[in-house]
């Protein structure tokens, strides 16, 4: 048997997870240039890995290994380090680099232009790959227009299909009185603006509750305006906090003691700032199952029993979704908003609605 000893694992983990915390730790622009300088660690740990598994095989009725010889891992030591190596190589994203990134947005294209040919008006007729492009120029909006974004956010979590919401939204102004903040904060009966836009055809479970909290949402809204002067002042001081990122800025509204805003989640708050011409991408349902299914973010406990099962997230595995999804868009050259619409696309009902394991035929090997 090819034995490794412990000091050797241990120092291979050490210098790993150094890598990642450096990588994890550089800006933005050259997180993607650094890719292979974190797979590198990745293929070492994959590398202890395999040897370890095949030592642990041989080993399962070797008693000298199990009461181990100084230089050799004991069984059960061998067993926790592999689990932590297994781990950490899931942690690192299994080594993806620009190339492996390239590759699979190729395979995207290729399927969106054979089966969805119109693929790309589509996506400007969402109008978030315009709104990023409006604040790239210097574009600013209005109190009414961000409240306006985060309504549209909040009715994408309704759990209607977006296709029926989109029917409703030249209606809303007159709904959400001009989205006027003050209004909303004070309405009595945020029931009978649910029961508005059901009438319109929208007939999400979550809707009516979603329209109660959207009314906590106006008035904290409303306090921060005060604040600050205007709520594009707001999102600007909490993105200074973050070195002008956005994905803090999603997580903040989304999960955050002191910013959350009432009815939203971290998706949520991502699609609203996505109105908003914010550059990030929205870690729902759909993108959560493609990533796991692609292989790039994998959600350890889940294995998918059904063709449009999805896996559930905490807030540290969305926000891992959202970083890779804007490296992604940095190894390819476009806009991570673009990304995120077309994988969207290759999921949502309103698109081409892949099942799992089609996505999965996307998947690149480990390493």
């Amino acid at each position: 048997m090819n034995h490794y000893d412990t000091t050797s694992i241990r120092e291979s983990i050490h210098a790993a997870r150094n890598r990642y915390a450096t990588w994890c730790a550089l800006p933005r622009d050259y997180r993607a240039a650094n890719l292979e300088f974190l797979s590198a660690a990745g293929r070492e740990l994959n590398r202890f890995e395999v040897g370890l598994s095949c030592d642990l095989c041989a080993a399962q009725g070797d008693v000298d290994m199990t009461s181990a010889a100084e230089d050799v891992l004991g069984y059960e030591r061998a067993m926790a380090h592999l689990r932590e190596v297994q781990a950490l190589a899931r942690e690192m994203g299994r080594g993806w680099t620009p190339a492996d990134y390239r590759a699979l947005w190729l395979a995207i294209l290729e399927i969106l232009n054979a089966r969805f040919p119109l693929w790309r008006e589509r996506v400007e007729e969402l109008g978030q790959l315009p709104a990023v492009r409006k604040r790239r120029e210097g574009g600013k909006l209005s109190d009414e227009q961000i409240f306006e974004a985060f309504v549209k956010g909040a009715l994408s979590g309704v759990g209607a299909d977006w296709a029926n919401i989109e029917t409703v939204l030249p209606i809303l102004p007159d709904i959400f009185h001009g989205f006027s903040l003050e209004w909303y904060a004070s309405v009595g009966n945020a029931g009978e603006v649910a029961a508005n836009i059901r009438r319109l055809g929208v007939n999400g479970q979550w809707l009516t509750s979603r329209m109660d909290q959207l009314v906590a949402c106006a008035a904290q809204l409303q306090r921060r305006r005060n604040k600050y002067g205007s709520l594009e002042q707001y999102l600007h001081e909490l993105r200074l906090q973050h070195d002008g990122s956005v994905i803090p800025l999603a997580r903040m509204l989304g999960s955050d003691r002191e910013h959350k805003l009432g009815g939203f989640a971290v998706p949520t708050a991502a699609e609203a700032l996505k109105n908003c011409g914010f550059d990030l991408g929205k870690p729902d349902r759909h993108v959560n199952r493609a990533f796991h299914c692609f292989g790039i973010a994998g959600f350890e406990e889940w294995h998918f029993k059904a063709s449009y099962d999805a896996p559930d997230a905490d807030v540290d595995k969305l926000v891992e979704v959202m970083m890779k999804m804007e490296d992604m868009a940095d190894c390819v050259g476009v806009e991570t908003v673009l990304v995120d619409n077309a994988i969207w696309l290759l999921c949502a009902v309103g698109g081409l609605h892949l099942p799992n394991n089609q996505l999965s035929a996307l998947r690149r090997p480990m390493f």
